[in-house]
Formats: structure tokens, sequence, C-alpha cells
């Protein structure tokens, strides 16, 4: 599947149902990216970045929350301290949020793709607005409760947990939920 098949409706999507940024967080879009396996619309602010990708080989969405440094979207080698899945946050936080997806061969459409940027949005809404105003206590928490160490390292030959000794997933839950099973009042 190339990522040019759904990646117009993606970018369009994102732009409607992420438009709350702009408005109640005084975000801008930052920029439109694209290459042979992700579409991604990044917002920022003075303190904060998101970034929404589409990554079609993944069959997934993918929302990350950003720290900004020096008001910039940090390097690639600054992601563990810097860069957040959505989820990891949820999670953190104790929401019984969960973010549909589908399996691999049950290829997204348009209309899955809405689905999927609304719950997003609803969940950024809902659970993030501490890190949106720039404020990353919960942020930093859930980082070094994923790492499990203090210092910004791994255990050797650990898994990622958080504290109280739950998993956590550098990559969303997948196969959890099926848009397919989905009431028609949850994609409305």
């Amino acid at each position: 599947m190339d990522v040019t098949d759904l990646g117009e409706d993606f970018v369009r999507l994102c732009r409607q149902i992420f438009d709350f940024l702009i408005h109640e967080y005084r975000f801008r879009v930052e920029g439109v990216t694209r290459d042979e396996h992700t579409v991604a619309v990044i917002y920022k602010n003075a303190t904060t970045g998101v970034e929404i990708s589409y990554e079609p080989r993944q069959n997934d969405i993918f929302v990350y929350l950003i720290r900004l440094v020096e008001g910039d979207i940090p390097a690639y080698l600054d992601r563990p301290l810097n860069w957040l899945y959505l989820h990891n946050l949820l999670e953190y936080k104790g929401s019984q949020r969960d973010i549909v997806h589908k399996s691999v061969g049950d290829w997204l459409t348009a209309a899955d793709i809405e689905t999927i940027l609304r719950q997003y949005a609803d969940a950024l809404r809902a659970c993030a607005d501490d890190v949106l105003r720039g404020d990353f206590r919960a942020f930093d928490a859930a980082v070094h409760a994923i790492r499990g160490v203090d210092d910004h390292e791994m255990k050797p030959g650990g898994a990622a947990v958080f504290a109280d000794g739950r998993p956590a997933k550098k990559r969303p839950r997948r196969n959890r939920n099926r848009i397919d099973a989905m009431s028609d009042r949850d994609i409305a």
C-alpha cells in the first residue's frame, strides 16, 4: 500500500479534527512531512509539539507529545526524554480511554482514519491538557516510569514497566479493539 493512497484524507482530517489545538492551545501547523512510509502533521506552540502520523505499512496512526527544546522539536538523539506516545501518557494517568486499531491486512479506510483521529483528539483534550499547556510533570513521570529509572537509562535486560509493575508499551497496543466491532454510535 502506498502512503499517498489515504495520505491526503489523513492530512485534511488532521487539520479539521485537531483545529482545537490552534484555537484553544495556541498551536500552529509546523508542517506536513511525507516519505514512502509515513505522512505526519506536526503542530507546535511555545512549549509543546504534537505529531500525528499515519503509517500505512503499520496500518496505524500514532500521536506523539513532544517537549520542545529551546522552542524547537528536539533532535533524534534527544527523543527518549522529549517524545512520548499519547498512549503511554494515557496509561500512566490511568485513563480508561482506548484508541481502536485495525489488524494488518484489514486496511484502514478514510472513515477509519476519521474515527481514530477523533478518538485521539478527545484523548488529548481530556488527558493531556497539562502537557499541551506546557506543564510536563506528568509527561516526565510517565517517561521515567516507562524507562524504569531516574537516570534516563533502561534497566539492563529489563522490560519497560510503570512503577506499579504494569507493562509499558513502546508502541500502542494492536488488535485490542477492532473498528469493525464498534457500534454505529461510536463511529458517528
